[in-house]
């Protein structure tokens, strides 16, 4: 398979045509697009109280209310840091906007050796595994503000409120005129099923190819994605 074909093969994959033909694969607000019109998503303002924000993404994504009752959300979020604006001042509206930045971009759902979803979905993911923030991360956000950040510690096995909190420090910094920039986390659902529907689909396919846009796009990869 030549380059263009495989340029042709993603962008009839995900995004269809891109703006200017087959010149390039889709660009990541394109990609994201994409997938916003193909597949259940929402957008939620993160909140130290996590188990209201688990609750309103169940909702949204009409997963069922209780925990116990609820169904899977296979897929891929996004976490952007808002500039509010007295026309922009929810998540909902993020992608209205120019005034954000992606801080990760992450997914939830890994298929095991029998080709089937094992229980981690990506809510799951998102609010109760672990996490890590690479050396590289730390780096680039310290080189970037000039200062050392009192929550962002290198390591593995950080809780994920701690994580957030990270990426909370973070965030003012990025908008340091403004007195409360928003925290936010956009879920995108690609599967709901146990067997998934499309293998060449998988949460772990479609997280590259958002990293591989990003990366053509801005030229990095977010300040929390250490690595594709």
């Amino acid at each position: 398979m030549g380059k263009d074909k495989l340029k042709e093969y993603i962008e009839e994959l995900l995004c269809g045509s891109c703006e200017d033909g087959r010149s390039k694969v889709c660009s990541f607000e394109e990609l994201v697009g994409a997938l916003r019109d193909v597949y259940k998503s929402t957008m939620v303002e993160y909140q130290h109280y996590t188990r209201r924000v688990k609750s309103k993404i169940r909702q949204s994504l009409d997963l069922g209310y209780k925990e116990k009752d609820r169904k899977m959300c296979y897929g891929v979020y996004i976490i952007y840091c808002l500039h509010e604006t007295q026309e922009n001042n929810s998540c909902e509206n993020i992608f209205k906007g120019r005034s954000k930045e992606v801080l990760y971009i992450g997914k939830g759902g890994t298929l095991n050796g029998s080709g089937i979803y094992e229980t981690q979905d990506s809510i799951k993911r998102i609010f109760e595994a672990t996490k890590r923030i690479s050396k590289d991360s730390i780096e680039r956000v310290e080189k970037r503000f000039g200062k050392k950040l009192m929550y962002c510690n290198e390591g593995k096995n950080i809780r994920p409120n701690k994580w957030f909190k990270c990426l909370c420090e973070v965030c003012k910094l990025i908008y340091p005129d403004n007195t409360k920039p928003k925290l936010c986390i956009e879920i995108i659902c690609i599967d709901n099923n146990t067997e998934p529907q499309c293998k060449l689909l998988a949460p772990s396919v479609i997280e590259n190819i958002l990293l591989a846009c990003y990366l053509y796009s801005e030229g990095k990869l977010p300040l929390f994605n250490g690595e594709l």
